[in-house]
């Protein structure tokens, strides 16, 4: 992969990690506001023939699964977005949960969505978090056509100790 593609990859990918690490994205965090460097369609036949030659995981129907959480006032805040490439009936399942180790983690509470529209695919939710614990959110992304299940994602955000 080309240095530039990189470098912009990093760019965009350290903004959204900023906004993320706000907590929540309120209406005034608009991406408008950004100057991000911009990725062309040959910056991604760079990228997609790179991943292949890498032999790294890549998602047939979604494109990309970025769980989060916030934790504030003693409360667990969940949002995870899930971004579909190809129209195709998904389920996502959000779980906040917790864990005295940080290792081995159970639920809390979950809440969950499906939706079958291309583009970015939301989920949130909060619960009451009790202090001396370890938090994430744990999303399920799985695809359908009909009754056939096509694909099934895990994913996980940052853990966090409350």
């Amino acid at each position: 992969m080309k240095k530039t593609l990189q470098n912009k990859l990093f760019i965009i990918a350290l903004t959204v990690a900023m906004i993320l690490s706000q907590g929540t994205i309120s209406n005034a965090t608009t991406i408008d506001n950004i100057d991000l460097p911009v990725v062309t369609e040959n910056d991604l036949n760079e990228l997609s023939e790179s991943y292949e030659t890498l032999g790294l995981l890549r998602y047939q129907y979604v494109t990309i699964v970025t769980p989060s959480l916030s934790i504030s006032g003693g409360r667990g805040y969940c949002t995870s977005t899930v971004v579909m490439g190809s129209a195709k009936e998904i389920h996502v399942n959000v779980a906040l949960q917790r864990s005295t180790d940080g290792i081995n983690f159970s639920n809390v509470a979950s809440w969950s969505n499906d939706f079958s529209n291309v583009g970015s695919n939301v989920v949130t939710g909060d619960a009451s978090v009790t202090s001396g614990y370890y938090y994430r959110n744990e999303t399920t992304v799985i695809v359908r056509s009909g009754q056939t299940v096509l694909e099934t994602i895990y994913a996980q955000s940052a853990i966090r100790y409350y």
